[in-house]
């Protein structure tokens, strides 16, 4: 979202704590003066009560009291006639703000689960490496009746291309069920792992905010394809 929108959501914002300030003030002030207007009579209740009080005569209720009535209204109605349209204005940046902010909180919980477990994550960075780069992760070969074969250093995937060469479906299976036989465990309850349906989601919604464009990944490729034809020629070399 542009700086524009986030600023004028920021004005309108500012607006409406303006105005709610003024109502309850207006509110307070109202309070305040009629308990300072009562106050005990002395005299005989049938002379003295409220509702015994003569009300105002024809001439002045249908004059100055309505006026100030019909005034009051007007106003009322002109601040209605401004506020309602400047509200309609503000409506698609308010929306686009909410979605906005949506996401961030969303992407912040997944980078929080995607990080180490020093840093109070599940240790996804621990396997993947930061950012989803790629790493390694130890695992124990075991036979099948489950006794060690040996230890291994395993070659865990890169993560910031992974929405890229899998969709999105496919990307919450593996989440959810994990990969047997591999270092990668099933996290998602369904799976028998600790994750909810929408921590799930909240790492994929972090994984799109790190793959990477097609231009770094064609140029990643091409640096991949580089290095290989050097080894290649080297090897022609030597021998």
């Amino acid at each position: 979202m542009s700086a524009s929108v986030l600023l004028a959501a920021s004005v309108y914002k500012s607006i409406g704590y303006v105005v709610a300030v003024v109502v309850f003030l207006g509110v307070a002030v109202y309070a305040f003066v009629n308990v300072r207007k009562g106050r005990d009579e002395v005299g005989a209740e049938l002379e003295l009560a409220a509702n015994r009080k003569p009300y105002y005569d024809d001439e002045e209720l249908e004059g100055r009291v309505l006026d100030r009535a019909l005034t009051w209204g007007l106003i009322l109605l002109g601040v209605i006639a401004l506020t309602l349209p400047l509200y309609w204005l503000n409506e698609p940046a308010r929306q686009d703000g909410a979605v906005e902010d949506f996401n961030r909180k969303f992407t912040d919980r997944g980078s929080e689960l995607f990080a180490t477990t020093e840093d109070g994550g599940l240790n996804c960075a621990g396997c993947h490496g930061p950012e989803g780069v790629g790493g390694v992760a130890n695992y124990t070969l075991t036979d099948p009746n489950g006794d060690f074969v040996e230890q291994v250093s395993w070659q865990a995937p890169a993560l910031n291309t992974v929405l890229w060469r899998f969709s999105e479906d496919e990307v919450r299976y593996i989440l959810e069920y994990g990969r047997p036989f591999s270092p990668m465990p099933a996290w998602g309850v369904v799976g028998g792992g600790p994750l909810n349906e929408q921590q799930i989601q909240n790492l994929i919604d972090y994984m799109w905010t790190i793959q990477l464009s097609p231009e770094e990944m064609q140029a990643e490729v091409q640096g991949e394809l580089d290095r290989l034809t050097a080894d290649e020629g080297l090897d022609q070399d030597n021998q």
